[in-house]
Protein backbone atom coordinates (compact mmCIF):
# COMPACT_ATOMS: atom_id res chain seq x y z
CA UNK A 1 0.00 0.00 0.00
CA UNK A 2 1.14 3.42 -0.69
CA UNK A 3 0.57 6.44 1.44
CA UNK A 4 -2.77 7.20 -0.35
CA UNK A 5 -3.96 3.86 0.15
CA UNK A 6 -3.29 2.70 -3.19
CA UNK A 7 -3.02 -1.08 -3.49
CA UNK A 8 -0.48 -3.03 -5.73
CA UNK A 9 -0.09 -6.73 -6.52
CA UNK A 10 0.57 -9.14 -9.10
CA UNK A 11 -1.33 -12.01 -10.74
CA UNK A 12 0.23 -14.80 -12.20
CA UNK A 13 -1.48 -15.18 -14.44
CA UNK A 14 -3.79 -13.33 -17.44
CA UNK A 15 -2.45 -10.89 -19.51
CA UNK A 16 -0.68 -11.44 -22.99
CA UNK A 17 -1.03 -15.09 -23.96
CA UNK A 18 2.24 -16.67 -25.04
CA UNK A 19 3.41 -18.36 -21.99
CA UNK A 20 3.58 -21.95 -20.37
CA UNK A 21 0.04 -23.46 -20.42
CA UNK A 22 -1.56 -20.98 -22.48
CA UNK A 23 -3.04 -19.19 -19.54
CA UNK A 24 -1.12 -15.70 -20.06
CA UNK A 25 2.37 -14.41 -18.75
CA UNK A 26 0.99 -12.20 -15.46
CA UNK A 27 0.79 -8.70 -14.65
CA UNK A 28 1.76 -6.22 -12.10
CA UNK A 29 -1.69 -3.96 -10.95
CA UNK A 30 -2.99 -0.98 -8.79
CA UNK A 31 -6.16 -0.67 -7.41
CA UNK A 32 -7.03 2.68 -6.04
CA UNK A 33 -8.65 3.70 -2.82
CA UNK A 34 -11.93 3.92 -4.57
CA UNK A 35 -11.63 0.35 -6.26
CA UNK A 36 -10.27 1.40 -9.66
CA UNK A 37 -8.08 -1.27 -10.99
CA UNK A 38 -4.90 -0.33 -13.40
CA UNK A 39 -2.55 -2.37 -14.90
CA UNK A 40 0.90 -1.21 -14.40
CA UNK A 41 2.79 -3.84 -16.33
CA UNK A 42 2.07 -6.98 -18.59
CA UNK A 43 4.43 -9.45 -18.78
CA UNK A 44 5.31 -10.96 -22.25
CA UNK A 45 7.38 -14.28 -21.43
CA UNK A 46 11.26 -14.61 -22.05
CA UNK A 47 13.19 -12.54 -21.50
CA UNK A 48 11.12 -10.09 -19.37
CA UNK A 49 9.50 -12.66 -17.51
CA UNK A 50 6.60 -14.63 -16.99
CA UNK A 51 4.27 -15.41 -13.72
CA UNK A 52 4.70 -13.16 -10.95
CA UNK A 53 4.62 -14.42 -7.79
CA UNK A 54 4.69 -12.84 -4.16
CA UNK A 55 3.39 -9.43 -4.42
CA UNK A 56 5.45 -6.33 -4.77
CA UNK A 57 7.23 -4.10 -2.70
CA UNK A 58 8.59 -0.24 -2.59
CA UNK A 59 11.56 1.28 -2.41
CA UNK A 60 12.24 5.24 -1.00
CA UNK A 61 11.71 6.50 -4.65
CA UNK A 62 8.11 4.41 -5.43
CA UNK A 63 9.97 1.37 -7.32
CA UNK A 64 8.29 -1.87 -7.00
CA UNK A 65 10.25 -5.36 -7.28
CA UNK A 66 9.07 -8.48 -7.70
CA UNK A 67 9.85 -12.05 -8.93
CA UNK A 68 8.64 -13.87 -11.65
CA UNK A 69 8.67 -17.38 -11.77
CA UNK A 70 9.30 -18.16 -15.45
CA UNK A 71 11.01 -16.00 -18.19
CA UNK A 72 14.22 -14.66 -18.48
CA UNK A 73 17.40 -15.62 -19.75
CA UNK A 74 18.30 -19.28 -18.18
CA UNK A 75 19.65 -21.41 -20.14
CA UNK A 76 19.79 -24.86 -17.33
CA UNK A 77 16.31 -24.84 -16.52
CA UNK A 78 13.61 -27.60 -16.44
CA UNK A 79 12.30 -25.87 -19.68
CA UNK A 80 14.85 -23.00 -21.20
CA UNK A 81 12.18 -21.63 -23.83
CA UNK A 82 10.23 -20.03 -20.48
CA UNK A 83 13.11 -19.61 -18.17
CA UNK A 84 13.89 -20.07 -14.35
CA UNK A 85 12.45 -16.91 -13.06
CA UNK A 86 13.78 -12.89 -12.93
CA UNK A 87 14.08 -10.45 -10.41
CA UNK A 88 12.60 -7.43 -11.64
CA UNK A 89 11.84 -4.03 -11.26
CA UNK A 90 9.04 -1.41 -12.44
CA UNK A 91 9.75 2.04 -12.53
CA UNK A 92 7.43 4.42 -11.73
CA UNK A 93 6.94 5.62 -15.13
CA UNK A 94 6.60 2.01 -15.98
CA UNK A 95 8.98 1.04 -17.12
CA UNK A 96 10.35 -2.79 -16.60
CA UNK A 97 14.02 -3.68 -15.91
CA UNK A 98 15.27 -7.35 -15.08
CA UNK A 99 17.89 -6.92 -12.85
CA UNK A 100 18.58 -10.42 -12.55
CA UNK A 101 17.26 -13.75 -15.00
CA UNK A 102 17.88 -17.31 -12.85
CA UNK A 103 20.20 -19.90 -14.67
CA UNK A 104 19.18 -22.73 -13.06
CA UNK A 105 21.25 -25.25 -10.90
CA UNK A 106 23.72 -23.05 -9.00
CA UNK A 107 22.61 -20.16 -8.43
CA UNK A 108 19.23 -20.58 -7.88
CA UNK A 109 15.84 -20.91 -9.94
CA UNK A 110 11.57 -20.63 -10.00
CA UNK A 111 11.43 -17.93 -7.11
CA UNK A 112 7.84 -17.96 -5.65
CA UNK A 113 7.62 -15.87 -2.82
CA UNK A 114 8.46 -12.19 -2.89
CA UNK A 115 11.15 -9.78 -2.15
CA UNK A 116 12.88 -7.93 0.80
CA UNK A 117 15.15 -4.95 1.04
CA UNK A 118 17.68 -3.70 3.22
CA UNK A 119 18.62 -0.19 3.69
CA UNK A 120 21.13 -0.40 1.23
CA UNK A 121 18.93 -1.28 -1.45
CA UNK A 122 19.52 -5.19 -1.64
CA UNK A 123 17.31 -7.64 -2.45
CA UNK A 124 16.58 -10.68 -0.87
CA UNK A 125 14.40 -13.81 -1.54
CA UNK A 126 13.81 -17.36 -1.93
CA UNK A 127 14.20 -19.88 -4.64
CA UNK A 128 11.93 -23.01 -4.08
CA UNK A 129 14.49 -25.28 -6.40
CA UNK A 130 17.95 -25.33 -7.74
CA UNK A 131 20.68 -23.87 -5.32
CA UNK A 132 24.84 -25.18 -4.56
CA UNK A 133 22.86 -28.91 -3.84
CA UNK A 134 21.30 -28.89 -7.25
CA UNK A 135 18.29 -28.41 -8.46
CA UNK A 136 16.47 -30.29 -5.44
CA UNK A 137 16.05 -28.14 -2.44
CA UNK A 138 16.02 -24.60 -2.90
CA UNK A 139 18.11 -21.56 -1.64
CA UNK A 140 17.82 -17.86 -0.37
CA UNK A 141 19.49 -15.02 -2.65
CA UNK A 142 20.68 -11.91 -2.49
CA UNK A 143 20.64 -9.40 -5.48
CA UNK A 144 22.56 -5.71 -5.44
CA UNK A 145 20.97 -2.41 -7.06
CA UNK A 146 23.37 -3.72 -9.85
CA UNK A 147 22.09 -7.16 -10.42
CA UNK A 148 24.69 -8.94 -9.09
CA UNK A 149 23.33 -12.12 -7.64
CA UNK A 150 24.55 -14.47 -4.78
CA UNK A 151 23.65 -17.42 -2.93
CA UNK A 152 23.39 -17.16 0.79
CA UNK A 153 22.43 -20.17 1.79
CA UNK A 154 21.42 -23.56 -0.22
CA UNK A 155 18.82 -25.76 1.62
CA UNK A 156 20.24 -29.64 2.16
CA UNK A 157 17.05 -31.44 2.86
CA UNK A 158 16.68 -33.03 5.65
CA UNK A 159 17.30 -31.69 9.41
CA UNK A 160 17.90 -28.85 7.25
CA UNK A 161 14.26 -27.75 5.37
CA UNK A 162 13.59 -28.21 2.11
CA UNK A 163 11.90 -26.04 -0.68
CA UNK A 164 11.29 -22.69 0.97
CA UNK A 165 8.52 -20.91 -1.55
CA UNK A 166 7.18 -18.18 0.80
CA UNK A 167 8.74 -14.66 1.25
CA UNK A 168 10.96 -13.41 4.00
CA UNK A 169 11.04 -10.71 6.58
CA UNK A 170 14.01 -8.63 8.06
CA UNK A 171 14.85 -7.88 11.51
CA UNK A 172 17.02 -4.10 12.73
CA UNK A 173 20.04 -6.41 12.44
CA UNK A 174 19.76 -7.43 8.92
CA UNK A 175 18.89 -11.21 9.92
CA UNK A 176 16.33 -13.03 7.88
CA UNK A 177 13.16 -15.32 8.73
CA UNK A 178 11.28 -17.80 6.18
CA UNK A 179 9.86 -21.36 5.83
CA UNK A 180 10.71 -24.32 4.50
CA UNK A 181 7.73 -25.82 3.28
CA UNK A 182 9.22 -29.17 3.88
CA UNK A 183 12.38 -30.47 5.21
CA UNK A 184 13.15 -30.82 9.22
CA UNK A 185 13.54 -34.41 10.02
CA UNK A 186 11.42 -37.26 10.05
CA UNK A 187 7.52 -37.73 9.83
CA UNK A 188 5.42 -36.02 6.41
CA UNK A 189 6.06 -36.49 2.84
CA UNK A 190 8.11 -39.67 2.64
CA UNK A 191 10.24 -38.67 5.89
CA UNK A 192 11.52 -35.58 3.92
CA UNK A 193 10.06 -33.36 7.26
CA UNK A 194 6.96 -31.11 7.52
CA UNK A 195 8.51 -28.08 7.25
CA UNK A 196 10.90 -25.40 9.29
CA UNK A 197 11.26 -21.68 10.23
CA UNK A 198 14.70 -20.30 9.81
CA UNK A 199 16.73 -17.65 10.65
CA UNK A 200 19.84 -16.42 8.21
CA UNK A 201 22.29 -13.98 9.66
CA UNK A 202 23.45 -11.44 6.84
CA UNK A 203 26.78 -13.62 6.71
CA UNK A 204 24.74 -16.50 5.66
CA UNK A 205 24.84 -18.48 9.17
CA UNK A 206 21.25 -20.39 9.56
CA UNK A 207 19.55 -21.73 12.41
CA UNK A 208 16.51 -24.02 12.74
CA UNK A 209 13.96 -22.50 14.91
CA UNK A 210 11.22 -24.81 14.37
CA UNK A 211 10.62 -28.01 12.68
CA UNK A 212 7.19 -29.00 12.15
CA UNK A 213 5.47 -32.07 13.40
CA UNK A 214 2.50 -32.86 11.39
CA UNK A 215 0.11 -32.90 14.36
CA UNK A 216 -0.56 -30.82 16.27
CA UNK A 217 1.38 -28.15 15.12
CA UNK A 218 1.17 -28.56 11.61
CA UNK A 219 2.68 -28.88 8.13
CA UNK A 220 4.13 -27.40 4.84
CA UNK A 221 4.55 -23.98 5.94
CA UNK A 222 4.12 -22.49 2.14
CA UNK A 223 3.45 -18.83 3.08
CA UNK A 224 6.01 -16.35 4.81
CA UNK A 225 6.38 -14.85 8.44
CA UNK A 226 5.17 -11.54 9.78
CA UNK A 227 6.73 -9.83 13.31
CA UNK A 228 5.11 -8.18 15.70
CA UNK A 229 6.04 -5.60 18.79
CA UNK A 230 8.19 -8.19 20.67
CA UNK A 231 9.67 -10.07 18.29
CA UNK A 232 7.24 -12.83 18.11
CA UNK A 233 6.61 -14.44 14.37
CA UNK A 234 3.55 -15.53 12.99
CA UNK A 235 2.83 -17.67 9.84
CA UNK A 236 0.39 -20.54 8.63
CA UNK A 237 0.67 -24.13 7.55
CA UNK A 238 -1.69 -25.59 4.64
CA UNK A 239 -1.77 -28.71 6.58
CA UNK A 240 -1.71 -30.99 9.28
CA UNK A 241 -2.76 -29.21 12.71
CA UNK A 242 -5.71 -31.12 14.54
CA UNK A 243 -8.06 -31.72 11.97
CA UNK A 244 -5.34 -32.04 9.02
CA UNK A 245 -6.37 -28.95 7.30
CA UNK A 246 -3.63 -26.58 8.82
CA UNK A 247 -3.02 -24.21 11.59
CA UNK A 248 -2.12 -20.30 12.44
CA UNK A 249 1.11 -20.53 14.47
CA UNK A 250 3.21 -17.85 16.36
CA UNK A 251 6.71 -18.51 17.39
CA UNK A 252 8.63 -16.46 20.23
CA UNK A 253 12.01 -14.81 19.81
CA UNK A 254 14.66 -17.60 19.76
CA UNK A 255 16.60 -18.38 22.56
CA UNK A 256 18.85 -16.08 24.63
CA UNK A 257 22.43 -15.92 23.86
CA UNK A 258 24.48 -16.87 26.62
CA UNK A 259 28.18 -17.05 26.33
CA UNK A 260 30.81 -17.24 23.87
CA UNK A 261 33.78 -20.42 23.70
CA UNK A 262 37.20 -20.51 21.83
CA UNK A 263 39.14 -23.09 20.33
CA UNK A 264 41.58 -23.90 21.32
CA UNK A 265 41.20 -22.16 24.50
CA UNK A 266 45.49 -22.29 25.16
CA UNK A 267 47.04 -22.87 21.60
CA UNK A 268 50.63 -22.31 20.71
CA UNK A 269 52.48 -21.21 17.41
CA UNK A 270 55.56 -20.44 16.46
CA UNK A 271 56.79 -16.61 14.86
CA UNK A 272 55.46 -16.48 11.64
CA UNK A 273 53.04 -19.28 11.97
CA UNK A 274 49.64 -19.35 11.62
CA UNK A 275 46.75 -21.19 13.94
CA UNK A 276 42.78 -20.81 13.25
CA UNK A 277 40.72 -20.13 15.78
CA UNK A 278 37.06 -20.86 16.06
CA UNK A 279 34.18 -19.39 18.25
CA UNK A 280 30.92 -21.22 19.42
CA UNK A 281 27.84 -19.30 20.70
CA UNK A 282 26.00 -21.00 23.55
CA UNK A 283 22.04 -19.94 23.84
CA UNK A 284 19.46 -20.61 26.41
CA UNK A 285 18.15 -23.67 25.56
CA UNK A 286 21.57 -25.35 25.98
CA UNK A 287 21.85 -25.17 21.85
CA UNK A 288 25.78 -24.55 20.35
CA UNK A 289 25.88 -22.86 17.18
CA UNK A 290 29.52 -22.40 15.30
CA UNK A 291 29.88 -17.92 15.03
CA UNK A 292 33.04 -18.15 14.33
CA UNK A 293 32.28 -15.55 11.12
CA UNK A 294 30.26 -13.32 13.88
CA UNK A 295 32.48 -12.21 16.13
CA UNK A 296 34.65 -9.76 16.47
CA UNK A 297 38.62 -10.91 17.18
CA UNK A 298 40.97 -9.29 18.40
CA UNK A 299 44.50 -9.80 20.05
CA UNK A 300 45.20 -7.82 23.81
CA UNK A 301 49.15 -7.43 22.17
CA UNK A 302 49.18 -7.38 18.98
CA UNK A 303 52.88 -7.08 18.35
CA UNK A 304 53.04 -10.71 20.25
CA UNK A 305 50.41 -11.94 17.73
CA UNK A 306 47.17 -10.69 15.34
CA UNK A 307 44.68 -12.04 14.10
CA UNK A 308 42.13 -11.84 11.33
CA UNK A 309 38.28 -11.28 11.02
CA UNK A 310 38.15 -14.73 10.55
CA UNK A 311 39.86 -16.11 13.56
CA UNK A 312 43.33 -17.04 11.32
CA UNK A 313 45.78 -15.61 14.26
CA UNK A 314 49.75 -15.46 13.18
CA UNK A 315 52.67 -15.26 15.20
CA UNK A 316 54.77 -12.68 15.29
CA UNK A 317 57.33 -12.67 18.61
CA UNK A 318 57.57 -14.49 21.27
CA UNK A 319 55.20 -14.19 24.16
CA UNK A 320 51.66 -14.78 25.30
CA UNK A 321 48.09 -12.81 24.04
CA UNK A 322 44.85 -12.76 24.66
CA UNK A 323 42.66 -13.59 22.26
CA UNK A 324 39.01 -12.11 22.59
CA UNK A 325 36.12 -12.98 20.19
CA UNK A 326 32.98 -10.43 21.13
CA UNK A 327 29.06 -10.60 20.10
CA UNK A 328 26.47 -9.42 20.84
CA UNK A 329 27.84 -7.68 23.56
CA UNK A 330 29.19 -11.05 25.06
CA UNK A 331 32.89 -12.11 24.95
CA UNK A 332 35.02 -15.31 24.81
CA UNK A 333 38.61 -15.44 25.99
CA UNK A 334 41.72 -17.71 25.14
CA UNK A 335 45.51 -17.69 25.28
CA UNK A 336 47.80 -18.02 22.13
CA UNK A 337 51.42 -18.76 23.17
CA UNK A 338 54.35 -17.46 20.81
CA UNK A 339 57.38 -19.45 20.64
Amino acid sequence: MDASGNLYSTAYSGGINNCLYDVGCGLVFEISASGAESVLYTFAGAPDGANPGGGVIFDAQGNLYGTTFYGGTGSNCEDPQFGCGTVFKIATDGTETVLYSFKGEEDGGYPNGGLVLDAQGNLYGTTGNCGSSGCNYGAVFEVTPGGTEALLHSFAGGTDGAYPIGSLVMDGQGNLYGTTAQGGGSGCYGGDGCGTVFELTPQGVETILYRFNGTPDGSYPAGGLVFDDQGNLYGATASGGMYGYGTVFVLPPGPEFVSITINPVNGEVGVGETLQFEAFGTYGNGTNKNITSLVAWSSSNPSVATIQSGGLATGISAGTTIITASYEGIAGTGALTVN
